[in-house]
């Protein structure tokens, strides 16, 4: 039994470039109001209570941003940037709202009270916006499995501060989401950078980055990413595991 629809929108050229500049627009303005909230929250904030006023300077005070105001100020925008003007009010008045709950569950975090910090969260905007533009050129995706753990142990923070699991988990929703394929291979399994065009498979080192295939003459230098790359695309599904 069916219990719901999906449909796919079919923009042409000139409707896919007004969708770009709309989101463009909107990105930022999100992004203008978030700094906004935490400016004012940086240069109002203190860790002490209190302090010899001799020596304390007291900043001016400034009005804190709020969903009210900022709706407010998007009528000043319009004037200042006429452009802004082509998109739909209701539409424009989502940006400030979804600041003031970005910014709320920043600020109290979690249903744990843990906070994600500014850093967690920009990660996160860059991987959905990364998952965005993959999805562009198709929905089904191919990608070797690999460790992300062992990434970790390797890299450190440097490796968990990009969120590789989340990315990986996006890419794979949105993309049964939208009717495609998430389709991880086994390199253990695969091989793909040990495997020719007819299917040999010689060992490599690590350190060895170019492959040269033995079927064909001259040996041609590949680089040994892209090649693996390339016969991901081509690999069956039946290897998947």
């Amino acid at each position: 039994m069916k219990i719901s629809y999906q449909y796919k929108i079919k923009p042409t050229k000139e409707q896919a470039t007004k969708i770009d500049n709309t989101l463009n627009m909107l990105r930022h303005q999100y992004n203008f109001m978030l700094a906004q909230r935490f400016n004012w929250y940086e240069q109002n904030r203190c860790s002490i209570d209190r302090c010899p006023i001799s020596i304390c300077q007291l900043p001016e005070l400034t009005e804190q941003p709020n969903y009210y105001n900022q709706k407010a100020s998007l009528t000043q925008l319009k004037k200042e940037r006429p452009w802004y003007k082509e998109i739909h009010s209701q539409v424009l008045q989502e940006v400030p709202k979804r600041v003031e709950k970005a910014f709320d569950r920043w600020l109290k975090g979690d249903f744990n009270g843990k906070k994600s910090g500014k850093k967690a969260a920009y990660a996160k905007s860059q991987n959905r916006r990364l998952v965005n533009e993959i999805l562009r050129h198709g929905n089904k995706i191919k990608t070797e499995k690999v460790s992300i753990k062992g990434w970790q142990k390797i890299y450190g923070k440097a490796i968990s501060a990009k969120s590789p699991g989340f990315f990986q988990s996006e890419l794979a929703r949105k993309a049964e989401s939208a009717g495609g394929q998430f389709i991880q291979f086994s390199t253990q399994k695969s091989a793909l950078s040990q495997t020719h065009l007819d299917g040999t498979r010689i060992l490599k080192l690590l350190s060895e980055r170019v492959h040269y295939d033995v079927t064909v003459e001259p040996l041609p230098a590949l680089k040994r990413r892209g090649f693996r790359h390339y016969l991901l695309t081509c690999s069956p599904s039946d290897l998947s595991g």
